[in-house]
């Protein structure tokens, strides 16, 4: 790994380091998937025997041998160092030789030229290089191919390249004037003062953004609970920006659905227009940004992968990009496209260069998908904001609960032995982790048929040691088929994009290493139908802590965070946290809070009062002169009362399951554009969804939100651990597992009413459970909630005290 000392101007690096770059590596890399140990113990034990044998065949060989270079480039030490495999010697010349190894049997090894392994032999170059200029002569070079599949060696002699000294110049030279320019990035960034993105503050939000920079400076973490409408997005980049520049570092800023991203890069938009020297990026998910629909890349069947370093570079598309500024996914995806390169690998090679990033929390936290080049040892400081951070446990906990499927595992089965008898092996591997599910034994079980299981983890181990031995076969197996043009096994059934000995792979891998990592919040669950064998993780808090801990700085938002439940679960309670609120900024008078306490909404009373819950929707959205959103905690609940709903003169806009983003899109516009011509809408929806949490519709594109009950989760066999779990270290796992997630919901939902100072707005609560204690200490401090048996007239009063010209 490259190691810069910029104060002393110096640069130590590795043959490897500079290999890659050399050998004129063209494509993107094919995926194998394998753990890393067995990768390092495969290829330790080729080279122990190799040099054992060596060593037994010539008494001067040498194993291990160190060797170095230094060059000064542009006033920077530059020192190359390698480790040579073994130095032998033919008559009077020293002969180099590198091993590597393969998954090619020894048939296959002996057809390969020197030029058909470039990397390799790039490498070997370099030893030549190095061993040569320390006054070794003109040494020989020999490259000695071991197989993985049937131990047999291939030697290649390779002829030294004249070039390759000032190649090795030419390469050192670029990295010497890439990283002058991300210090001039530091310089210019610690230079830059960070505006306000707008041309007047609203109340509090200068000293909140000062609040926040103050303790981000001071290496604290903070918790910022802004209402709805108060400009949070505004203020956490403002102070969150100044201080990751006078740092040198950079801004994460983490969300849990598109539609906050784009508020944000709308932001960072805004401060570049005031003048703020900024490179922003949005990321999009590998999957949902592949052209080619695969999800991974493979030069043998995705074009956008072929030739992509050649054409980032020749293209200059990394500086391209950075040009624009401020890059939202879909304009990087048409330049990507556009040039012929995978976006997704083009957006990290933009991320290297970019001030600010916006994406999904799974690139901070998601310990299978978390970009260790930011986050890892070594990285540069990164400031994270979490925004709508009391999604993120949730989010976490399912990172953290990874499954194994038996009819996803029956189904990768049947896909590889439909292909042929020389892919059993593979489907024997599927069909052993299918048995394990299958064998998996518990004591307590959950009326739905749900058991906790104690699994057998040495099992698992050796299921995973299994999958490493046959990777190398799998590679080999691949590798005939395109030789031969053979068709690949098909995709998992409603996985379009998933070949399945890779799929059976990665779960394996995923399930075995978090059982491995696992304490006692985790718990092991057997659901009956599949069957399906889970991990669950009842408590995030101390992975989330742990990655907080690793980062320069954290600011987590929300409007409805709970600074002593949330704060727990991310792991955020320790003394080393400051509590930041904003203040609202519109007058409490221009919103009414009406509970309506007349019908129940609680799972076992929804049948006997869904003609009653339809009769009181259709007189509450009645009275709203304007556009409305009924949510339901569920869809089931929403489809049993909407077919009862008149909702006479209004345009009725649906919810769908799994909506993609453009009719959500269309839904959105609908209610932003509604003519004056044209009926008014309504939105059925659920809470918590795309339409609750994370859109804004200020102005006369939301005048009401109906809350239909609480929605606190349903109860299952994992809401119950969760509960029982926090019962026994706070005395009221009802208040973490049930009480915050619904009340959460239901404020934020609440929140699409009044978002700017000239909103005016209603909140309709429908359900008595809103009027006891417990769910009422749960509306925001500014909510002063009227209780009504006939919400509809409080609604039409409430609009006619505001009507234009009305006394007031």
């Amino acid at each position: 790994m490259l190691s810069w000392d910029d104060e002393a101007r110096r640069l130590d690096l590795g043959v490897r380091d500079l290999a890659e770059a050399l050998s004129g590596s063209r494509d993107l890399a094919p995926e194998m998937v394998r753990t890393l140990a067995a990768r390092a113990r495969a290829g330790r034990e080729a080279h122990q025997a190799w040099q054992a044998e060596r060593s037994r065949e010539d008494d001067g060989f040498r194993r291990e041998v160190g060797v170095s270079w230094t060059a000064a480039v542009r006033g920077w030490t530059c020192r190359v160092t390698g480790r040579v495999d073994g130095l032998g010697r033919e008559g009077d010349r020293l002969v180099v030789e590198e091993v590597k190894t393969s998954v090619l049997d020894g048939a296959r090894l002996a057809r390969l030229r020197w030029d058909d392994v470039p990397a390799w032999v790039s490498q070997l170059h370099l030893y030549l290089f190095l061993v040569g200029a320390s006054g070794a002569g003109d040494p020989l070079g020999r490259l000695v191919l071991v197989s993985l599949a049937d131990g047999s060696r291939h030697a290649i002699d390779v002829p030294p390249d004249p070039d390759v000294g000032r190649r090795v110049l030419d390469w050192l030279d670029a990295l010497v004037v890439g990283r002058e320019a991300l210090l001039a990035d530091r310089r210019r960034r610690r230079a830059s003062a960070v505006p306000f993105p707008h041309d007047v503050p609203r109340a509090g939000q200068s000293e909140g953004a000062e609040r926040i920079r103050t303790a981000l400076e001071a290496g604290r973490r903070v918790l910022l609970v802004a209402p709805t409408g108060a400009g949070k997005t505004a203020v956490v980049l403002q102070a969150a920006l100044g201080a990751a520049f006078a740092e040198g570092g950079r801004l994460f800023f983490a969300t849990a659905r598109n539609t906050q991203q784009a508020l944000a890069l709308q932001t960072l938009r805004l401060l570049a227009g005031r003048g703020l020297p900024l490179r922003a990026l949005g990321l999009r998910a590998r999957a949902r940004s592949c052209p080619a629909g695969l999800g991974g890349c493979d030069p043998e069947i995705c074009p956008f992968a072929v030739d992509y370093h050649v054409k980032v570079r020749d293209g200059r598309l990394v500086e391209h990009v950075l040009d624009l500024g401020i890059v939202d996914p879909d304009a990087l995806e048409a330049l990507a496209v556009s040039a012929g390169v995978c976006p997704h690998a083009l957006s990290m090679d933009v991320l290297e260069r970019s001030d600010a990033v916006v994406g999904d929390y799974n690139y901070v936290f998601d310990p299978q998908v978390r970009l260790r080049r930011c986050f890892g040892e070594g990285a540069d400081p990164w400031i994270v904001v979490v925004d709508e951070a009391h999604n993120l446990p949730d989010r976490a906990r399912d990172w953290l609960s990874p499954s194994l499927d038996a009819n996803r595992l029956e189904d990768a089965a049947r896909a590889l032995r439909e292909v042929g008898e020389d892919h059993d092996p593979f489907a024997e591997l599927a069909d052993a982790v299918l048995d394990a599910v299958l064998d998996a034994r518990g004591g307590a079980t959950f009326p739905d048929g749900t058991q906790l299981v104690e699994p057998d983890l040495e099992r698992f181990r050796a299921l995973r040691d299994r999958m490493d031995t046959l990777a190398p076969s799998w590679a080999l197996l691949a590798w005939d088929r395109r030789e031969r043009g053979l068709p690949r096994p098909r995709r998992l059934e409603g996985d379009e994009r998933e070949d399945p000995y890779l799929a059976v792979s990665r779960d394996l891998l995923r399930f075995t290493a978090r059982l491995e990592a696992a304490g006692d919040e985790t718990v092991v669950l057997l659901a009956p139908e599949g069957p399906v064998l889970r991990l669950w993780c009842r408590d995030p808090s101390a992975w989330l802590g742990a990655c907080f801990e690793g980062l320069a700085g954290s600011v987590c938002q929300s409007a409805t965070l709970d600074p002593e439940v949330h704060g727990a679960l991310l792991g955020l309670d320790g003394e080393a946290v400051d509590l930041v609120r904003l203040p609202p900024v519109f007058d409490p008078a221009r919103l009414a809070v009406v509970v309506a306490p007349g019908v129940s909404t609680r799972y076992r009373h929804r049948g006997r009062d869904r003609v009653a819950t339809a009769g009181l929707l259709d007189r509450v959205v009645a009275a709203v002169p304007g556009n409305v959103a009924v949510l339901f905690p569920s869809f089931e609940h929403r489809d049993q009362v909407a077919g009862l709903l008149r909702l006479e003169g209004r345009r009725p806009l649906v919810q769908e399951r799994g909506m993609d983003d453009a009719v959500r899109e269309r839904i959105l516009l609908a209610l932003r554009r509604r003519r004056l011509d044209a009926p008014p809408c309504v939105l059925l929806g659920v809470l918590g969804g795309v339409f609750a949490e994370g859109v804004d519709l200020p102005g006369d594109a939301l005048l009401g939100v109906v809350v239909v009950g609480p929605a606190l989760p349903a109860v299952t066999p994992e809401q119950e651990l969760v509960r029982a779990w926090f019962h026994a270290r706070t005395g009221d796992g009802f208040r973490t597992a049930y009480l915050v997630p619904g009340m959460t919901r239901v404020v934020q939902a609440a929140g699409r009413v009044v978002r700017t100072e000239t909103d005016l707005g209603v909140v309709v609560l429908v359900d008595q459970r809103f009027l006891q204690h417990e769910y009422a200490r749960c509306f925001p401090s500014e909510w002063t909630p009227i209780r009504s048996a006939r919400p509809w007239e409080e609604v039409a009063r409430f609009f006619e005290d505001h009507a234009p010209g009305a006394v007031r």
